[in-house]
């Protein structure tokens, strides 16, 4: 194999890291945080692919606005949902409502696909391209600008989402409530303010890592299956609840699916990382990275 075929390779599944980054970002951030294994991230995916295909074909924005459209659009889903949905469980579902919100989360993760089916209908909405056609070359060797993009974008959110944790007053709040919710309680940090913020956050990261593809997969109502399963993959193998570790975890799967495709189909590349998920909960059943802080769910 060329080198340069390897490189392109490894730059396409540095694009795909990133999203399998974002999602699991996304995921892990709940779970830290709100102890809720959310199993409709995928959903939230779906709904910015649609946004972003909105922004760009019916509202006739550009790129950049349309990408805002659907983080924007996917952040108040999400708050909604906390709100209208989790909110009332968590306050009147006692000591089970962890076992509740698992059904609860693939509930509405059905309904979702059916209000898309119902809406957009069983059709597939993309666009020829997001940010510009052509291919770049790139010290030689060649991306499509869109795949660039989406290399270049997903990193720089991933960098100001960690920003936003580690150097605002919000973030740091968020980051108490994951240490210990009541003694951030008794500094004076609303709860309920900072679960519906970060079940929003969390669904908007998922929102843009849909955005970022909808030039290469289109959307369709049960398209978020897939980077639902791969973003679950991460954070199992990072550690639940480690957000950090998410990244180069991600970033390295990606890579790794991408120059896989040249000894093996896609199919085998998920029974590799089922392989590793089985091998791996039984070792290190908090993940390689994860030191056992998010103990509810297991013990549920």
């Amino acid at each position: 194999m060329e080198v340069s075929t390897v490189v392109e390779l490894v730059l396409m599944g540095l694009g795909r890291g990133a999203i399998y980054a974002l999602m699991a970002l996304g995921l892990a951030l709940i779970l830290g945080i709100l102890n809720i294994p959310s199993f409709a991230q995928g959903e939230f995916y779906m709904v910015g692919t649609y946004f972003a295909w909105v922004g760009l074909s019916i509202l006739g924005f550009g790129p950049f606005i349309a990408l805002l459209i659907a983080a924007f659009a996917t952040f108040l889903l999400g708050m909604s949902c906390e709100k209208v949905i989790f909110a009332p469980l968590r306050k009147f579902g006692g000591g089970e409502w962890l076992v509740n919100v698992f059904v609860l989360t693939l509930g509405l993760s059905l309904v979702l696909q059916n209000m898309a089916l119902v809406t957009a209908g069983p059709l597939y909405y993309g666009a020829p391209y997001f940010w510009g056609p052509g291919i770049v070359d790139l010290f030689g060797f060649r991306i499509s600008y869109d795949r660039l993009m989406i290399i270049v974008l997903a990193n720089t959110i991933i960098f100001i989402f960690w920003v936003f944790l580690k150097r605002t007053r919000l973030g740091r709040a968020i980051r108490a409530v994951a240490q210990n919710p009541t003694a951030a309680s008794l500094t004076g940090v609303n709860l309920s303010r900072i679960y519906t913020i970060t079940f929003g956050v969390g669904c908007m990261l998922s929102g843009i890592a849909g955005a970022l593809m909808v030039a290469i997969l289109p959307a369709y109502p049960t398209m978020g299956i897939i980077p639902l399963y791969k973003g679950w993959f991460v954070v199992i193998i990072a550690g639940l609840g480690t957000i950090g570790a998410c990244i180069p975890i991600a970033l390295l799967l990606g890579v790794m699916e991408a120059v896989g495709l040249i000894a093996a189909s896609e199919g085998w590349q998920t029974v590799l990382y089922l392989i590793i998920i089985c091998i791996l909960l039984i070792l290190k059943p908090f993940g390689i990275f994860g030191k056992g802080e998010v103990r509810g769910i297991w013990e549920k």
